[in-house]
């Protein structure tokens, strides 16, 4: 059984289908590999890191970040100003440094706000 510390109480009591074990895996459900976008863009298979995923998938869970946003890449995003990614991706380069300065991110636009 995989174990994420305090936290799993609450996370059992907020998803009761958490996975409890890897053929539980909630991105290959056990069979050790996936079929996803490859580099290309056309569809691949590739070698599933079940520990990681399960988890990667608490974490997120215990973040507020549903599976279904778990699933997002940037071949999503639709409706962004003009130079948003970059700023995301440089952000998220120097991560670590950045919320050591105290400096988070809040995506907002003046017509929707934060959402």
């Amino acid at each position: 059984m995989l174990r994420l510390g305090g936290a799993e109480e609450r996370l059992l009591r907020q998803y009761p289908d958490l996975p409890m074990d890897l053929k539980q895996c909630p991105t290959c459900s056990g069979k050790e590999h996936f079929r996803w976008k490859g580099p290309d863009g056309q569809p691949a298979d590739f070698e599933c890191d079940c520990i990681g995923q399960v988890m990667m998938n608490r974490w997120f869970l215990h973040c507020g970040i549903d599976l279904s946003y778990q699933r997002l890449g940037w071949d999503d995003l639709t409706g962004t100003d003009e130079g948003a990614q970059e700023e995301c991706l440089a952000y998220a380069a120097n991560v670590v440094e950045n919320v050591a300065a105290g400096q988070g991110m809040i995506p907002w636009r003046a017509d929707t706000g934060p959402g």
